[in-house]
């Protein structure tokens, strides 16, 4: 007698849409995803942002909630009224950004230390009409504002190298360089810098703000290694893109940072052998060793 060989509900299998691994790859890249944004939404200052910053504005609208057009009607009665807000899309921004240039003003709104929203302006005056971007750590909906935000395209900036100043004999050793204000997001207030820290940050400045657009304007404290403090403006673009740029210009002076000795291993253990706290203090008298303790 033949049996039955047809499938039963205990042997049959059910495909699944998406593997175990898959959604914990998923969860990890969210997760990644988050703590980008929080880095980048915690990396501004509250005041103005440069309107030539267009590698920033595109980063902004990569990570904005939103994305709205707000616009006023003058009267009869000369009052200004707001017209209904617009949502726009990542390319009729750009194409706003683009006819607005020229007056451009933006505003950065920074609460407990987080960018919470940006505000581009066509003018500077109250009846301006504006693009504002509002940002949060919740995901962005795709139907609130066109995603991917499309980068706009942007020559490589080639910074202007030093050669036309390495001529320069008269020289000044830095000490270190400490922040009294500036344009950059990348810098903030009291931070000190060696001179090759400082430029390392600058030259990333640079390259964002480009050549014949405006620069950052960066006021510093320059500390010398004999002892002197100048306060110093660092105008901050593709052609003058370092501190030893800026300053060579404008003085015709080279600036050096200081050089930290280098002892060998055998120079520490000779010192050390010979009762010197290091071979920093060799030239000088030896210490006074700690009196015994009497028992």
């Amino acid at each position: 007698m033949l049996s039955n060989q047809s499938q039963t509900h205990t042997n049959v299998q059910i495909a699944t849409n998406v593997s175990t691994l898959d959604s914990l790859a998923t969860a990890q890249n969210d997760i990644s995803k988050s703590k980008e944004k929080l880095d980048f939404l915690t990396s501004f200052k509250a005041g103005k942002l440069r309107k030539n910053a267009k590698v920033k504005i595109a980063q902004l609208l990569a990570f904005a909630d939103s994305l709205i057009l707000k616009t006023q009607t003058m009267g009869m009665d000369d009052c200004h009224r707001p017209n209904a807000p617009v949502v726009l899309s990542c390319a009729e921004f750009w194409a706003w950004y683009e006819r607005n240039y020229s007056e451009m003003e933006i505003y950065l709104n920074v609460f407990d230390g987080v960018l919470t929203y940006a505000r581009f302006s066509d003018c500077p005056y109250h009846f301006s009409d504006d693009v504002v971007l509002h940002f949060s750590m919740d995901e962005a909906s795709d139907e609130t504002i066109g995603k991917p935000a499309p980068e706009p395209e942007i020559e490589e900036i080639k910074l202007t190298p030093f050669d036309k100043y390495e001529h320069l004999e008269k020289t000044a050793t830095v000490k270190q360089v400490v922040i009294d204000w500036s344009e950059s997001n990348l810098f903030s207030d009291g931070d000190a810098y060696t001179l090759d820290d400082y430029s390392t940050k600058a030259m990333q400045e640079a390259r964002e703000v480009g050549r014949n657009n405006g620069y950052s304007k960066t006021m510093m404290y320059i500390e010398f290694e004999n002892g002197d403090l100048e306060r110093f403006r660092h105008d901050i673009d593709a052609d003058y893109p370092t501190l030893n740029h800026y300053y060579a210009s404008c003085y015709d002076v080279k600036l050096i940072e200081v050089v930290k000795p280098r002892f060998t291993f055998k120079q520490v253990t000779k010192a050390l052998t010979d009762g010197y706290l290091s071979p920093l203090n060799s030239d000088e008298k030896k210490p006074t060793p700690p009196p015994e303790d009497k028992k």
